[in-house]
């Protein structure tokens, strides 16, 4: 039987968006989240190569539930298979350079995670419920032939799972955050207490390589002027061209508007030789006793040459540690590294689906072929891996046998405030592991 319609979803224009009643809808859509509202305006305005757009929620009476961004884009199907496929079809693209392109509608953000708006999870709920019921034929009138609701976390599974699965859509696992227990206090206890032997000696072994380089000394931002933003960006660009999966391609107004608009929740850590040169970043967000770590940049070779990977994850910890927090949060990619560090796997979904029913067919036939899970196998080494398979008979690929994956949130302590400049010093750190996607490690770790 087909689902009850519950509601529908309209696209905003410029004037509508602007109405004070659906301003104030946006501002409180992802309040409770580290990316706000604010966040996706800074991506909306500073990142190109996408065209934003809004949703406006609206349930079963026509009351007005939320606002949903979403974007759409000519996505690469052949982004997340393995190398030896790519191989396969490079022949047939070479010949037909669209082939395997999809004009796709993503729901979520552009440079993150995905989260549903509403005020509470009854809200939200509702508004999973009138997404799935309004997105086809909303990709329809965008001539989308796909559409993904991107890397929603686990913990939306139960209000996400049914009503995206009556609509036809698939789950798929998608590459995953990593998270990393602060608990120790420090990066020396950490290594002490919590990591085998093995990974122990091979970190320290590491650190050890890099004695009587030259001073590199950790400095901390919340707002950053446009020289500094340039050179950080520069160090962006060069972990950016050295990816072997690249998403969105940020800029210096990203680092500049971030800064400026969200100067409670952002931090840039600069790592600079005795010379005051920089050779290294991280771009962080703060919130919820929790730092997420965003993008990196890294000056090649000297990154390498200084050892700086796990010098950056020691400082970091630290700081961290001595500031109340209680959790670093990292983005997807390069995780044999952080599997060694002690890190767990922090869930993500996509609900995809083709436009047409023969399309979807199709689709749900090869999308096991798609999940981008499938060609990482340090993610099998983790304790957790089976927390990465969506639950539910829409899902791909089965349920797993070892529970529903979701992570509960542990209290955290309000963290103590700190100063603007913080410096500090850590050890050096390992060349191995050279990042390959940070925050976005989403271009960058």
């Amino acid at each position: 039987m087909r689902p009850r319609v519950c509601g529908e979803i309209r696209e905003l224009s410029k004037s509508d968006a602007d109405r004070a009643p659906v301003r104030a809808l946006w501002d409180a859509a992802f309040a409770h989240e580290r990316k706000d509202s604010r966040y996706y305006d800074v991506v909306e305005a500073t990142i190109d190569g996408y065209d934003f757009g809004r949703f406006l929620v609206l349930g079963e009476d026509g009351e007005e539930l939320g606002v949903q961004p979403f974007f759409l884009v000519d996505q690469d199907m052949l982004m997340g298979v393995s190398p030896a496929l790519k191989r396969i079809l490079a022949a047939p693209r070479r010949l037909f350079p669209r082939f395997l392109f999809a004009r796709t509608m993503m729901v979520g953000g552009a440079a993150g995670e995905g989260h549903l708006t509403g005020a509470s999870p009854e809200g939200r709920a509702q508004c999973a419920r009138v997404l799935a019921a309004g997105l086809r034929d909303a990709a329809r009138q965008a001539r989308a032939s796909l559409i993904v609701m991107k890397d929603f976390p686990s913990r939306y599974r139960d209000v996400m799972g049914e009503p995206f699965r009556q609509r036809g859509f698939a789950t798929l696992p998608s590459l995953p955050l990593t998270r990393l227990s602060l608990a120790a206090g420090s990066f020396d206890e950490h290594l002490r207490t919590r990591l085998g032997r093995s990974s122990r000696q091979g970190i320290r072994r590491h650190l050890r390589a890099t004695q009587g380089a030259r001073a590199v000394h950790l400095t901390v931002h919340d707002e950053i002027d446009e020289a500094l933003a340039e050179s950080l960006y520069a160090l962006y660009l060069q972990v950016f061209e050295r990816a072997d999966r690249r998403f969105e391609r940020l800029n210096t107004d990203f680092f500049l508007e971030l800064s400026r608009r969200m100067p409670d929740r952002t931090r840039f850590f600069v790592w600079r030789t005795a010379d005051g040169e920089a050779v290294a970043f991280k771009l962080c967000l703060l919130h919820d006793g929790a730092v997420y770590d965003e993008y990196l940049g890294l000056e090649y070779p000297k990154a390498l040459d200084l050892h700086l990977y796990y010098r950056i994850m020691s400082d970091l910890f630290d700081w961290a540690a001595s500031h109340g927090y209680r959790w670093i949060y990292s983005t997807p990619m390069n995780y044999e590294p952080k599997r060694r560090m002690g890190s767990e796997l922090v869930p993500l979904d996509l609900y995809i689906r083709h436009t047409s029913t023969l399309g979807n067919v199709v689709l749900r036939w090869v999308a096991p072929l798609l999940a981008p899970t499938r060609y990482e196998p340090a993610l099998k080494k983790f304790p957790n891996h089976a927390d990465l398979a969506p639950q539910g008979p829409g899902s791909v690929p089965r349920p797993s046998p070892h529970g529903d994956g979701l992570l509960v949130r542990q209290a955290q302590p309000q963290p103590q405030p700190e100063p603007q400049q913080n410096p500090t010093v850590g050890r050096q750190a390992s060349p191995d592991a050279a990042p390959t996607r940070s925050g976005s490690e989403s271009q960058g770790a």
